[in-house]
């Protein structure tokens, strides 16, 4: 790309500009619980049929100091924490090993929203992810099982065969799911001219301390 074409581009990005009128978030009607506060959110995204809304990044961190985030998928969530499943044996599940601590963020953008969840990860129990994959539509057992995530194949074709080759859809050991214990989150609404509504739980000896953080 040249200088030229490098400024076009920047121009075109600069000027893109949206103002966010969704709504407000305010102290009083926050819940006292983040969990409450949250399951009264992804309700509301359900209902406004925001596309994946169990969708979300989550980002660790490797010995090397690289952050890495990817998109997973929110299965199950609780007071005790969210839950998403994963081959353990994937750089994610390294990662994880290496260093529990890990944030998730969901963007719901026909909302104007944001959730940003810090906490400590641990892995589920054996029952739980056996049962959850139990659960799942067959050819998903079989690309769990023949795919060792994030490993290199030579060639799609190869992985083809692997799948096809999976007889026994027996819940792998390397596979299960992690729970996300948080001790903060963050709720975020868009505003005009960015004066956007931060509100953030953090979790204390007694329960949880909110606060309004600056946009």
């Amino acid at each position: 790309m040249n200088q030229s074409e490098s400024s076009t581009s920047a121009t075109r990005l600069h000027n893109i500009r949206e103002e966010y009128c969704q709504g407000s978030l305010l102290e009083d009607s926050l819940a006292e619980c983040p969990y409450t506060q949250f399951q009264t959110w992804y309700q509301q995204a359900t209902a406004a049929q925001v596309s994946k809304p169990n969708a979300m990044h989550l980002a660790t961190y490797g010995m090397d100091g690289y952050p890495n985030s990817r998109v997973v998928l929110l299965k199950e969530w609780s007071t005790q924490g969210l839950v998403f499943f994963t081959d353990y044996s994937s750089h994610k599940g390294q990662q994880i090993q290496q260093n529990p601590k890990a944030s998730l963020n969901f963007f719901w953008s026909e909302l104007d929203r944001q959730v940003r969840v810090h906490g400590l990860i641990e892995k589920i129990s054996l029952a739980e992810s056996q049962s959850y994959f139990a659960s799942r539509p067959a050819d998903s057992q079989r690309s769990a099982i023949a795919s060792l995530q994030s490993s290199v194949v030579s060639s799609k074709a190869e992985l083809e065969q692997k799948v096809a080759a999976v007889k026994n859809l027996e819940c792998p050991a390397r596979w299960g799911g992690y729970i996300l214990k948080p001790v903060y989150f963050e709720y975020w609404q868009g505003q005009p001219n960015r004066l956007h509504d931060r509100l953030v739980y953090t979790k204390s000896a007694t329960g949880w301390d909110i606060k309004r953080l600056s946009p």
